[in-house]
């Protein structure tokens, strides 16, 4: 799993993964750590603390390391160009190959624990985990501070090292079998079962007793996912099929019913319910069975997927995409998102004061007959005391970003009206940011979200968002409402990736654009990313997406928090050549191939912040910072014509093609030669130049991007409607 000195980048190279990407990953994996460093830290750290992985590992035969190897050994799966990629052969497999038992088993450790822990619980039990099993060594506070200092480094080499041989998704398949046949419950472990997790590792890895027995069901699903990813020698019983196998290393679950078997749900389960972090997966392709997992009764079920259902229906007729009300989906904090009604107003006016208006006006984006039918459908018939209870609750709670035991539902009249009530908003809420978030490269279609069972929190952060906190409708339109592109990722973040991070807001009052530090994703057990990272971006709807990833994240610069921020980019210096060819009538054209965009690290500045490198053919033409370019690119857009682009010819004009950025790293603009004829730069089927031109240009020049057509692009030249935020009246058309 480490880079070896023999043949280390070399394989990565003969694998297909190209020059810059490796070189952004072994500097992260030195200051983060990822599976490129996991292997070489792990042998560092145990010759600091002076043992060796056989005095640590007292338990033998728990794994055969050949037949790990030919299982996991074979191909990795990497964010290249922007896609997930899956690379094989034997330059991998030599990459792969790993001498050590100690990373392997940590590997697969917290592959298993990553589904059933939050990100801070899988950190804490590993830092305590490491700390008992090195409790026998001399100098032991010093052992204590190398642990501290070092273990978030060392989970971050292990998750990744697991990440790019798809052990994450095999664990996800086993979690969600395992919710499908009730054997295990929705969210994260409790904190209060640390202890007895630890307990677990310390007897498998430590210890030769062979029996452990066990009541938690999250940890007999650890245990299930530990024998899958090669624990050969662990058996279960009692959980799910047991295993049929005679071995020295045997885990006894206590069979105790989390719930009846009926949906009857017990005192003494729902507060083991409220206990759990909040983490809910939803399966994209049937998200209204989301609560079947909960433990609720068959009947209480089905009106939580009739809800689900209504919900996504009235969340249908709410559009988000950009802000097209300015022409350009842009402002001094942030670039703008809508989100734009389509639904029907409320037309009988006594139904606002009932209970499910009530709630509608609390929760929803706009408050309309398809939101305030589908809530009247499904609580229509519950008592107005318990639906204006619920409201109240919602609102006169304040925000959390993690459970509330206390504040979680318990009331018995209330806590059936109020989860058809989170089913129907649920359903609401992720119809809508489905129109923005792009998960087809995801293995499995499920999601995992920061809110859960008997949990009002995220409610009530909906609440406050649109009530006017974060966000605010535009002006006497009651019909849209604004909100920046970070807070939608946040939003985001919280929906599909079970993060709730704060993200900082950008300083446009001291910076220049191109300077800015906004966040553009989030990394996590899956990233998130702003679309321009990954992707071509031909429309403003491109600009206004995100895409979910469950490969690697190794090679994506982020801060301990996981906040993909943008860096500072190197600057184009303007054309000093020849003068370039002047046509008198011009004829739209591009280049045979197009540039590639790669994440890298910001070398000139801080390495943990990124910039998009262009590449031709791998030759570097420049790079930007993305922000700095969607905001140029929306500036600059203009929506396509109808008329054809080549229906007229038009000139004189100073034309040029991708071949004169890659060769001489210079921008052509109209001033130096002539300001009376324009600079037609020519992009047909080279969207990924056109976006990055359109960052590089518009600090120089005015320029407009448009689609297919010459006429169109010209028309704007003589109304002086370029855009740029230079002083400078050059004119560039960006035309593809």
């Amino acid at each position: 799993m480490a880079l070896q000195v023999t043949f280390g980048a070399g394989s990565l190279v003969a694998a297909g993964v190209e020059a810059g990407d490796i070189a952004t990953l072994v500097t992260l994996g030195h200051r983060f750590g990822n599976w490129i460093t996991a292997e070489k830290g792990d042998a560092e750290f145990l010759a600091l603390i002076e043992e060796s992985e056989f005095g640590i590992l007292r338990r033998r035969g728990l794994i055969d390391k050949l037949r790990f190897q030919a299982r996991w050994g074979r191909r990795l799966r990497l964010l290249e160009n922007g896609r997930p990629q899956r690379f094989d052969g034997q330059p991998v497999e030599r990459l792969l190959c790993s001498s050590s038992q100690w990373t392997v088993m940590m590997t697969c450790i917290v592959a298993a624990l990553d589904e059933f822990a939050s990100s801070s619980m899988v950190r804490n039990i590993c830092k305590a985990f490491l700390q008992r099993l090195l409790s026998a060594q001399d100098g032991i506070g010093i052992v204590q501070d190398l642990i501290d200092s070092s273990v978030q480094i060392r989970v971050n080499g292990w998750r990744s090292a697991a990440t790019v041989r798809e052990m994450n998704i095999a664990c996800r398949k086993i979690r969600d079998d395992l919710l499908r046949q009730g054997l295990v419950v929705q969210g994260f472990m409790p904190v209060a079962e640390t202890h007895e997790v630890i307990d677990f590792l310390y007897w498998l890895l430590a210890q030769e007793t062979e029996v452990f027995r066990t009541s938690s069901s999250d940890i007999a699903a650890i245990a299930s996912c530990l024998c899958h990813l090669s624990f050969e020698s662990l058996t279960i019983e009692n959980f799910g099929v047991s295993s049929t196998r005679e071995t020295n290393c045997r885990l006894v679950y206590d069979k105790a019913p989390l719930y009846c078997s009926d949906g009857r749900v017990v005192a003494d389960t729902r507060q083991r319910m409220a206990c759990r972090e909040l983490s809910t997966t939803v399966s994209l392709t049937q998200p209204e069975e989301t609560f079947s997992t909960f433990p609720i009764s068959h009947e209480t079920a089905n009106r939580c997927r009739v809800a689900w259902e209504l919900g996504s229906t009235a969340g249908s007729h709410v559009n988000l995409g950009p802000c097209e009300s300015t022409g350009s989906g842009f402002t001094h904090n942030d670039l703008i998102m809508t989100f734009r009604n389509k639904g029907t107003s409320i037309s009988n006016q006594s139904r606002k004061d009932s209970g499910p208006w009530r709630l509608a006006s609390l929760l929803a984006i706009f408050s309309t007959e398809e939101v305030n039918g589908g809530l009247t459908e499904v609580l229509g018939r519950e008592n107005p005391n318990s639906l204006f209870r619920i409201a109240e609750f919602i609102k006169g709670g304040s925000v959390s970003r993690e459970r509330m035991p206390e504040s979680a539902i318990n009331e018995p009249t209330i806590l059936e009206p109020f989860t058809v009530c989170q089913a129907f908003f649920m359903g609401y809420y992720y119809q809508i940011f489905s129109q923005v978030v792009d998960a087809s490269t995801l293995e499995i279609q499920t999601v995992t979200g920061c809110w859960g069972y008997q949990s009002p929190e995220f409610l009530r952060r909906i609440n406050k968002h649109f009530q006017g906190m974060n966000g605010l409708y535009s002006g006497s339109d009651k019909n849209l409402f604004s909100m920046t592109r970070t807070d939608v990722l946040s939003l985001i973040a919280t929906l599909y990736a079970n993060m709730d991070v704060k993200i900082p807001k950008g300083d446009f009052s001291t910076r220049a654009l191109s300077h800015q530090e906004l966040c553009v994703g989030v990394v996590g057990k899956r990233m998130i990313l702003a679309n321009s990272l990954v992707n071509n971006c031909e429309t403003l709807e491109d600009i206004f997406r995100f895409v979910i990833l469950d490969c690697d994240s190794g090679g994506v610069p982020r801060t301990w928090e996981g906040l993909v921020l943008t860096g500072i980019p190197s600057q184009f210096s303007t054309w000093d050549g020849e003068t370039p060819e002047t046509e008198s009538n011009v004829v739209l054209s591009g280049s045979k191939e197009d540039c590639t965009r790669h994440i890298e690290a910001n070398w000139d500045g801080l390495p943990e912040r990124m910039v998009l490198c262009i590449r031709y053919n791998g030759r570097r033409v420049g790079s930007l910072n993305p922000i700095h370019a969607d905001i140029a690119f929306c500036m600059a857009f203009i929506r396509p014509s109808t008329e054809s682009a080549t229906s007229k010819a038009f000139g004189p004009a100073h034309s040029c093609l991708l071949d004169d950025f890659v060769i001489s790293s210079r921008l052509v603009t109209s001033g130096r030669f002539d300001p009376d004829v324009p600079v037609v730069v020519h992009m047909k089927g080279n969207p990924c130049l056109r976006y990055a031109a359109a960052a590089w240009y518009s600090d120089v020049c005015d320029v407009v991007l448009v689609n297919n057509s010459l006429q169109q692009a010209f028309g704007h030249w003589k109304s002086g409607k370029g855009v740029s935020s230079s002083s400078s009246h050059d004119f560039v058309a960006l035309v593809g």
